[in-house]
Parts: C-alpha cells; structure tokens; sequence
C-alpha cells in the first residue's frame, strides 16, 4: 500500500471528517505535532507517487488549454 493505515486514517480524519489536527491528535490520543508530521509525510508520499507515475505532460500538445502559462499572466495591478 502506499500509505500506511495510520497516514490513511489521518487524512481521512483531517480531510473527509474535516477535524483540525488538534481534533485528530484528541481522537486518536496522540499530540497534534504527530499528526501534523503524519499528515506531512503523507502528502509528501502522494506527490511523489503522482510526480512518479503521471506522465510529464508540461509540453503535451494534446493537453494545451486556453489558459496562459503562469509566466505569460500578466501579475495583478
């Protein structure tokens, strides 16, 4: 698996139950800095994963949108 049942039941606490970690870390009896570093490390493990298996489609023609490149924005006045 690629997280750990703790991390899923982190981010299932954090996220679909939408408790703070202060919440979380009073559910599951543990301090909150555990559950800010487990949920930390992971979406850390997620975005690795998704970097890993997603194809780099930064220059796919197919994938061109409307929307201007973050470079070409005009910055807001």
């Amino acid at each position: 698996d690629l997280l750990t049942p703790r991390q899923r039941l982190v981010l299932s606490l954090i996220f679909d139950r939408e408790h703070t970690p202060a919440e979380a870390a009073a559910i599951l009896g543990v301090d909150a800095q555990t559950i800010r570093s487990t949920q930390h490390k992971a979406l850390a493990r997620l975005r690795q994963y998704f970097r890993d298996t997603e194809p780099d489609r930064r220059n796919d023609p197919a994938r061109a949108d409307s929307r201007p490149s973050r470079r070409a924005r005009s910055s807001p006045p």
